[in-house]
């Protein structure tokens, strides 16, 4: 690998994005088979969102101290595994809550402190950090390419065992992780709170959050919405593996790019291009030949958004506390945003389909860069970081 870490670092990250990309695009249509209505689907499926408001920041407080974190890096991968167990047999709706609050409750919170210790590793190297990633990206594009063909010929029902083995190569990633030493305390840098209240970091916070909120109609109703204009399950996979093939190449540039881009500039261009990218799926959901291009918007939609947070967020948390950071922003900014998107999406795909669900997300995502592109200053960390 180029990052020059061991290969257990991007293996962990190749398993964990293999799982979502397994589960994020098919388990509306896994449940939608099952005979359950918008609502409930809404419901099941921000679970994952929900989790991730409590379990970063949970999970973050019990091994923060730890000297050896990995070992809860394991433990709660493991869990999760166990957790997403429970829907073999696939149980009614109490059941399914159930087990999908276990498996989301863990499967978000090792994300965080799994980043953390990446970013603590490549210290020095942080713009390598988008190439690492990749190795997730690939992952999720190899399931769902997959996944939506072998339900169209094996039967929705297969769905569960399709993404438990991921789960369970996750968790044992994990445990090559268990002997990771924690990253130095940070000795007579300002603490958590003081940290919180530079400018900008709130800001931060809340566009990373409404963005989120925007993706909310993509995850829960892409498939759905597209399944709806006609086209079949494996086109569908392609739809979704060409936006992560654009992703893996962004993060593959993104040490020259992040080397000639300010960060927060890079930031609000990706607002608005993914803006763009909702309108046309709300309007155009029938026109393969455009929306192969506009998939390929996701480069900047997730990678660039992602990679420049990222170098933003160290900029704002230095040191130990990077794991605080990262627990935040997935708390607040995918946990709190990606649930309130997903119930949100529920309501208009109710009213009005995916056009209204994806135009939604588009007018969202809109006083996302209005609200970026208001700020007064700059903090002097985040300058530095991009």
């Amino acid at each position: 690998m180029s990052t020059a870490l061991p290969w257990r670092f991007g293996a962990f990250y190749l398993f964990y994005y293999a799982a979502l990309g397994a589960y994020s695009p098919y388990v509306s249509r896994w449940l939608d088979s099952a005979g359950h209505g918008s609502y409930a689907i809404g419901i099941l499926v921000s679970l994952m969102w929900a989790t991730r408001v409590v379990g970063p920041l949970g999970w973050g407080a019990i091994n923060s101290h730890s000297p050896r974190p990995g070992r809860w890096l394991f433990a709660g991968s493991l869990l999760c595994a166990l957790g997403f167990g429970l829907l073999m047999p696939t149980p009614g709706f109490a059941g399914l809550f159930v087990a999908l609050l276990v498996f989301g409750l863990f499967y978000n919170a090792v994300l965080p402190q799994f980043e953390a210790m990446s970013l603590h590793a490549l210290h020095g190297r942080e713009s390598l950090y988008g190439r690492l990633r990749a190795w997730g990206s690939l992952g999720f594009i190899l399931t769902v390419m997959t996944v939506g063909w072998a339900m169209d010929v094996l039967g929705e029902a297969v769905f569960p065992l399709l993404v438990l083995p991921l789960l369970v190569l996750m968790a044992a990633t994990a445990w090559t992780h268990r002997a990771a030493p924690a990253p130095p305390a940070r000795i007579g840098g300002p603490g958590l709170r003081a940290l919180m209240g530079q400018p900008g970091v709130r800001r931060f916070l809340l566009v990373s959050g409404l963005m989120q909120l925007g993706f909310g109609a993509y995850y829960v109703f892409f498939t759905l919405h597209m399944l709806a204009a006609g086209h079949s399950g494996a086109v569908v996979g392609a739809l979704w593996a060409v936006g992560v093939v654009a992703e893996v190449a962004m993060f593959w540039l993104m040490p020259r790019v992040m080397a000639r881009v300010d960060a927060q500039a890079l930031f609000g261009l990706c607002l608005l291009v993914t803006v763009l990218r909702w309108g046309l799926i709300a309007l155009f959901p029938g026109l393969l030949w455009l929306l192969f291009p506009v998939q390929l918007l996701h480069a900047f939609s997730f990678g660039a958004f992602h990679a420049a947070s990222m170098r933003l967020l160290a900029g704002f948390f230095p040191g130990r506390n990077l794991g605080a950071g990262q627990s935040l922003l997935y708390a607040l900014g995918n946990g709190a945003g990606g649930l309130l998107g997903a119930l949100l999406a529920a309501a208009a795909w109710d009213i009005g389909g995916g056009r209204l669900a994806f135009l939604g997300a588009a007018g969202i995502t809109l006083a996302a860069w209005i609200i970026h592109a208001l700020r007064q200053r700059r903090p002097a960390s985040a300058t530095a970081a991009g």
